[in-house]
């Protein structure tokens, strides 16, 4: 239905292998291609966003200043996009002092008050994470 759902597939291993020319082989190989793409770069992340006049060099240049895209959406004061992406760390395997270090980090670049409401945004999906 959506774009995202071909990281649900590995629920579905079963019906995949019942559909003709697919074997477990065939389906083992397309999962396993599947999961090494759940990750992609903070620099590739950037440039595929299309943002106007960031070409990959940009990119790269901004993934290595801000490091993580929750920095980043610190430094941008954008606080819904921000939660998103703790909550997608976390489902990705970040444990919650890996988040909160990072937005220690970001106290000393964007300022003690942008990383406090990041802090405050992160302790919201935690919450939600018990």
């Amino acid at each position: 239905k959506t774009p995202a759902d071909i990281f649900r597939l590995g629920a579905r291993g079963d019906d995949l292998a019942a559909l003709e020319g697919y074997g477990a082989v065939s389906v083992r190989n397309l999962l396993t291609a599947i999961e090494a793409r759940r990750r992609i770069g903070l620099e590739r992340f950037i440039y595929a966003l299309g943002i106007r006049q960031v070409g990959q060099a940009t990119a790269r240049l901004l993934a290595l200043h801000y490091g993580s895209a929750e920095a980043m959406l610190t430094a941008l004061n954008r606080p819904h996009e921000l939660k998103l992406h703790v909550r997608g760390a976390l489902n990705n395997g970040l444990t919650k002092d890996e988040i909160k270090e990072i937005f220690l980090q970001t106290a000393i670049y964007c300022g003690v008050p942008a990383a406090i409401d990041s802090f405050r945004n992160a302790k919201e999906v935690f919450a939600e994470d018990k």
